[in-house]
């Protein structure tokens, strides 16, 4: 049985944090897809505001790219534990966040793909901007509500991870996965 946890939250809440703490114990994570396609397009030489002119084309990319990361998880060993920077049902949220039509293939998908648990991360006390995020703290607010309720929808499990330290935000998602 595969033993997948996705660790998910708007930007800036501190998962590539808790997925480094989770490293630490050994554990196999797995990159944000999205990070991903922006850092190969701007090593390609294109801006970020060429990256995402098109959201909803980029969405697309990026969902396809999270399709690519599962099928090679799926190939290696099932029993060993996986976290993910973000699962299917994220576009899913994304989609509604900007209001764009959810295409069929996406809607299979996440009825095809399950995780363990899903661990959504509440919003840290601030916003760090990077290179990479285009999103506003309001949009983080709104997209918090929409990832619960499209993992939720899935019948899947949704944990919220409380702000906390890292090795301890680290400490709780262990706990929950004994």
């Amino acid at each position: 049985m595969k033993q997948w946890f996705v660790i998910t939250g708007g930007p800036s809440t501190g998962k590539t944090t808790l997925l480094a703490e989770l490293t630490k114990h050994g554990l196999t994570t797995v990159p944000e897809a999205a990070r991903l396609v922006i850092d190969e397009g701007l090593a390609a030489g294109h801006t970020l505001e060429q990256l995402r002119a098109d959201e909803e084309a980029f969405q697309n990319k990026v969902f396809d790219r999270k399709i690519k990361i599962e099928q090679k998880l799926s190939e290696a060993a099932n029993d060993i534990v996986v976290f993910l920077d973000r699962g299917l049902h994220d576009t899913i949220a994304y989609c509604k966040a900007y209001n764009y039509r959810i295409n069929e293939a996406i809607e299979n998908a996440c009825k095809a793909h399950s995780y363990q648990k899903v661990f959504l991360l509440n919003q840290l006390d601030m916003f760090e901007e990077d290179y990479a995020r285009t999103e506003s703290a309001d949009f983080v607010a709104k997209l918090h509500d929409l990832l619960r309720d499209a993992y939720e929808s899935s019948g899947l499990e949704v944990i919220e991870v409380p702000v906390m330290p890292p090795k301890e935000r680290a400490d709780f998602v262990l706990q929950h996965i004994a």
